[in-house]
């Protein structure tokens, strides 16, 4: 498996899981409309974990098989490093995973930057990860080949396909983007479909299920080498500004030295063979120290509403 392919499958951070199947063309499935601003559910508490173990979660992009082998090493040389069992953890949404990093039942989270700006109350950025030389990443609004859109504003009146109510590439990207159009974003297209996933989202508008919508430019780079067959299928139409990539969070209450632990273990990552190696399998060069800070950039292009309830 190439270094994209495993990039691809392994890391983005932004994102959900299982991918539905699409449909081979338009009008073989019904697909639900959704709002692009739906309350989120309340999730019940979670309870720190009692068995001594560290857990590390992930929001998961593809399914939870592809997330345990991509982490598989990352988990093996944490727990060397931090002198204790580790874990992994997946859960179906962005939310979820936030919910366990506050409550403690998981040590840290790759999770999205959207997570963060948009529900980040008790979140704290650990380190964030360099891939392909650069801490960051985009949106990219695709369509199919066969569209004769050939901007955004050429989809008003169509159907989008949109991600995680927490994504910033799948969503929010394109709420904003539609707001500075002077338009409202639940009246702009005809229909918004909720799917789970940036790569059944790619499937959806290439078969022409819908058609358009927005994902992490990690995913939609790597896809030429994964399935070219598909990368064919689609047109970008336009992307974002670069956002300061994904990170690593912990509790606003962890313990000091816990933390510092794990940060060094992370940084250090690239100047030990096996945590090249782990890293390599993650499709992530290193990790960079991370702050709040680096993410105020990202954080002035959107209007921020903090999401933790109906």
């Amino acid at each position: 498996m190439s270094r994209i392919q495993r990039r691809t499958l392994g890391w983005v951070l932004c994102l959900a899981v299982v991918a539905v199947g699409a449909p081979s063309c338009r009008g073989d499935q019904e697909l639900p409309v959704v709002s692009l601003e739906p309350p989120l559910r309340v999730q019940e508490p979670s309870r720190p974990a009692a068995d001594g173990v560290y857990r590390i979660g992930a929001a998961p992009i593809f399914s939870p098989v592809t997330g345990f082998e991509q982490y598989a090493p990352l988990i093996e040389y944490l727990s060397g490093e931090m002198g204790r069992s580790v874990a992994f953890a997946q859960r179906s949404t962005y939310f979820e995973i936030n919910e366990m990093v506050r409550s403690g039942e998981l040590l840290a989270a790759f999770v999205c930057t959207g997570s963060l700006l948009f529900n980040g109350d008790g979140l704290v950025p650990l380190v964030t990860p360099v891939i392909d030389g650069l801490p960051e990443y985009r949106a990219v609004c695709v369509v199919s080949r066969r569209s004769p859109a050939r901007s955004l504003e050429d989809l008003a009146g169509a159907s989008f396909a949109v991600t995680d109510p927490l994504s910033l590439t799948g969503r929010a990207y394109i709420q904003a983007r539609v707001r500075q159009l002077g338009a409202d974003p639940d009246r702009y297209f005809q229909r918004l479909v909720q799917v789970e996933g940036h790569d059944t989202l790619l499937r959806l508008v290439a078969s022409e299920a819908v058609d358009g919508g927005c994902v992490n430019s990690l995913v939609l780079s790597g896809l030429g080498e994964v399935d070219p067959a598909l990368a064919a299928e689609l047109t970008v139409l336009e992307e974002s500004p670069a956002y300061t990539a994904p990170p690593v969070v912990v509790s606003a209450t962890m313990d000091p030295a816990l933390k510092e632990t794990l940060r060094a273990a992370l940084l250090g990552m690239s100047d030990d063979p096996a945590g090249r190696a782990a890293l390599e399998a993650l499709g992530i060069d290193r990790f960079e120290p991370a702050s709040d800070t680096l993410y105020e950039a990202t954080r002035d292009q959107f209007v921020i509403q903090t999401v933790d309830a109906p």
